[in-house]
């Protein structure tokens, strides 16, 4: 819906609570929408930004296998992986080969194809946990601003959609 369709800030909110409405939002939407959370977000950042730096080549370091190392890329294509729908496909992928690698092999915790693909998992997880709550603060933070709803519609960083789901109307209703 745009900006002259969108419902009134009340009804959104009643819509949103029985599920009539729903939230679309774009990821340059999400800083401007999260009233005081950036720093819980910085921190969440930092986790799939900066911790592959400091995780893998801290247990490199510990088994004393420096090939581990290559585990940071493998985190990396994790957060990568995790940026659009188009890319999830590697994951996928990644899953796949895990699983008819562990069949055929077994499974263990010290092949490297195991600790790459966990490398990506944490990735691909730390970076979709950081967007969700992106998500969900923004969203709670329309909700609970009636101005910060009229401005998110007006300059299009927020789209309201209906989900489909049909509204029971009783008979004095018709």
């Amino acid at each position: 819906m745009n900006a002259r369709t969108a419902p009134p800030h009340a009804e959104f909110v009643k819509g949103l609570a029985d599920k009539r409405y729903g939230v679309a939002t774009n990821s340059r939407s999400h800083h401007l929408l999260s009233k005081g959370l950036n720093i819980t977000f910085a921190v969440l950042v930092h986790l799939y930004m900066l911790g592959p730096l400091l995780i893998v080549p801290t247990l490199a370091y510990v088994f004393g296998n420096w090939w581990l190392l290559f585990g940071v890329v493998a985190c990396y294509v994790g957060v990568f992986s995790a940026t659009g729908a188009m890319f999830r496909f590697i994951i996928v992928f990644a899953t796949m080969f895990c699983i008819g690698f562990w069949l055929h092999g077994g499974f263990h915790l010290k092949q490297y194809v195991t600790f790459f693909y966990l490398c990506a998992l944490g990735g691909y997880f730390a970076y979709a946990f950081a967007d969700n709550f992106l998500a969900v603060s923004a969203e709670r933070a329309v909700v609970q601003y009636p101005e910060l709803y009229e401005k998110a519609v007006t300059q299009h960083l927020l789209d309201v959609v209906s989900t489909g789901k049909r509204q029971v109307l009783n008979d004095s209703q018709l």
